[in-house]
């Protein structure tokens, strides 16, 4: 039987629950998102990955956008819901960010977009070596993960900030039963350097603080977010050779 990833196991449990409150979850749709968004450029007519595409919510996003969007995600109850959620507006499969992303040929996405799905890979520069052999030259990768400061300082001050250590935390925010979620945590060293290393030239690096709507909704959270980041946001890109 094939071994469930740590991201599947913690997914399978909260797919229906994540999708009924990601639209308006105030780190979702107030903090993450729309500092993911502004790091994409119009794209209108252009080819998008969703790598880890959950709910299909940046799906239907990207699509009324007018790009041509293909998703996958490595819990099957994720993409039943994007499909139902998108459609046939996009295209979507099961698939494992842990494995090479063999449906998809290279040089064929204008974009790779993967928010809120890298702690949960402990390989990242095989990660980025498959977004970099799947985008056309040019193309972009926009992602967003656990920011490593408040990884460490925050959450697990007693760890060695230099090594990537799997580690286990509560998510309270989708309702009970609370469910126990492994990730990895990692140095900034060990975030950036696996997209250099895949070849990708750094574009943009953003530390986003929430908008005005996550202050109405959580004002307490709204001002810690305001003086230490929670997310790490990055674009690169793939230069033209």
């Amino acid at each position: 039987m094939r071994k469930k990833t740590i991201g599947e196991q913690a997914y399978e449990q909260l797919a229906d629950r994540y999708a009924a409150r990601a639209d308006t979850k105030p780190h979702n749709a107030y903090y993450d998102r729309p500092a993911v968004i502004s790091l994409l450029p119009d794209v209108r007519g252009l080819k998008v990955l969703d790598a880890g595409c959950g709910p299909g919510i940046y799906a239907e996003w990207l699509v009324t956008k007018g790009a041509q969007v293909v998703g996958f995600d490595v819990t099957p109850r994720m993409i039943e819901l994007a499909r139902e959620r998108v459609g046939n507006r996009a295209e979507f499969r099961v698939a494992d960010l842990n494995q090479p992303l063999s449906f998809a040929a290279s040089a064929t996405f204008d974009v790779v977009l993967c928010p809120l799905v890298l702690d949960y890979i402990l390989d990242w520069r095989a990660a980025f070596c498959e977004f970099y052999r799947v985008l056309k030259p040019g193309g972009l990768v926009v992602v967003s993960y656990a920011h490593p400061a408040a990884e460490f300082f925050i959450h697990w001050p007693h760890d060695n900030y230099f090594e990537t250590e799997l580690r286990e935390l509560t998510f309270r925010g989708f309702g009970e039963p609370h469910v126990r979620v492994k990730t990895y945590r990692r140095s900034l060293s060990d975030s950036l350097n696996p997209i250099i290393q895949a070849g990708f030239m750094l574009d943009h690096i953003l530390e986003p603080q929430p908008t005005a709507d996550f202050k109405q909704v959580d004002p307490k959270i709204y001002e810690e977010l305001m003086r230490r980041p929670a997310f790490l946001c990055v674009r690169a890109r793939k230069m033209s050779s």
